[in-house]
C-alpha cells in the first residue's frame, strides 16, 4: 500500500513524518539555496552571463539566458515552499543538463576538479529525484494536494448526479457512448 511507504502521493489521512518526506524535505532546502545563488549570480549581470552562452555556442543565447535565470531562481524558491516541486525540479534539470553538455563535457574537465562534472551531476540526480518523487509530505504541493483529495468524494457525488455513465471506467464509456451514437441515429 502506498501510503504505508510514505510516498509523495499517499492518501490525505496519512501523517506527514516518515523518513521519504524529511529526506525531501532537506533535499529540497538544499537544492533551493544553491539555484537561488546562482541564479542571482547570472542576474546581477545578465548580459555577461548572455555573452558567455554565446562564447560556449548555445543556441538562442538571447532566448536561454533570461530562461536559465528564471528557472533557477523561481523554481529555487518554488523548492524551498515546495510549491510546483516538479516543474521546478525540471527547469533545475534542464538547466543542469546544458551545463553538463555546453560547459563540463566539451571543456574536458574531468568528474572532480575545480572545473569537474561532479557538482552539476549530484544536483541533477537530485533534480531528478523531486521529479520521480514530488516535494514531500512537507511542502505547500502536499497541503493543496490534500485539500484536493479530500475534497474528491464530494465532486465524484456531484459527477455522478450529473451523468450516468461517471462511475465507469474511462475505457468502458468509449463503447456505451458510440452504442448509444448509434441507437439515436435513425
Amino acid at each position: 500500500m502506498r501510503g504505508s511507504q510514505g510516498l509523495a502521493n499517499a492518501p490525505p489521512d496519512r501523517p506527514s513524518s516518515t523518513p521519504f518526506d524529511v529526506s525531501l524535505f532537506l533535499l529540497r532546502l538544499v537544492n533551493g539555496p544553491i539555484f537561488i545563488v546562482h541564479g542571482w549570480n547570472k542576474v546581477i549581470d545578465l548580459k555577461a552571463f548572455e555573452q558567455s552562452l554565446v562564447e560556449l555556442g548555445v543556441p538562442w543565447p538571447s532566448i536561454l539566458s533570461p530562461t536559465v535565470v528564471l528557472a533557477e531562481l523561481a523554481g529555487g524558491w518554488c523548492l524551498i515552499w515546495g510549491l510546483f516541486c516538479r516543474i521546478a525540479a525540471l527547469g533545475h534539470a534542464a538547466v543542469m543538463v546544458g551545463a553538463i553538455l555546453y560547459v563540463h563535457i566539451p571543456w574536458r574537465y574531468g568528474l572532480t576538479g575545480e572545473q569537474g562534472m561532479e557538482y552539476p551531476l549530484v544536483l541533477l540526480v537530485a533534480s531528478i529525484i523531486l521529479i520521480y518523487a514530488g516535494g514531500g509530505g512537507y511542502s505547500l504541493d502536499h497541503l493543496l494536494m490534500r485539500k484536493r483529495l479530500l475534497s474528491l468524494p464530494e465532486r465524484a457525488a456531484d459527477a455522478k448526479q450529473k451523468h450516468p455513465f461517471a462511475s465507469l471506467r474511462w475505457w468502458l464509456r468509449i463503447p456505451f457512448a458510440a452504442l448509444i451514437i448509434l441507437i439515436r441515429r435513425p
